[in-house]
């Protein structure tokens, strides 16, 4: 029952945003776990919460854990989108029944695809246009391959 209580807590706190609170507390669990263990040491890279106490760490100061946030914009905070765009995009369109990929070419199409629907195209013809320039190719222009059907 404890458990579940303090699962709730946390995973509200995980809601709200407040990731640094949750890292105290799992640092407090931590030492106490270390101490019911007979283990009178500080957490140090070898204590089986050192991991997890990273992650919060490094993802909490990159603003990954920033759910609140995430709702306030509209973000979809599970992995649900993520998952169904897979499905959709790469197993629908890239597996369809007679087309084949080499690896090289599908990372290609699905870094077009994704640089066309995010609205950066033309930076990034803008970008390569500036490296041809840079390695001489200065007359370069892309031309879209023509297929008679």
């Amino acid at each position: 029952m404890e458990r579940q209580r303090e699962y709730q807590e946390l995973r509200e706190l995980m809601r709200a945003g407040c990731w640094r609170k949750i890292l105290e507390r799992l640092r407090e669990l931590a030492l106490i776990q270390s101490k019911e263990d007979g283990e009178n040491q500080e957490l140090d890279s070898g204590s089986i919460f050192s991991r997890e106490l990273r992650f919060f760490l490094k993802h909490g100061e990159s603003g990954r854990l920033s759910y609140d946030k995430f709702r306030e914009n509209g973000v979809p905070c599970g992995s649900g989108a993520i998952e169904s765009t897979v499905r959709r995009v790469i197993n629908l369109r890239m597996k369809s029944n007679g087309t084949f990929w080499t690896k090289e070419n599908a990372e290609k199409m699905l870094q077009l695809r994704s640089q066309l629907l995010s609205g950066q195209w033309e930076k990034t013809l803008d970008e390569v246009y500036k490296m041809r320039l840079k390695n001489r190719g200065r007359f370069w222009q892309w031309d879209a391959p023509r297929f008679n059907h």
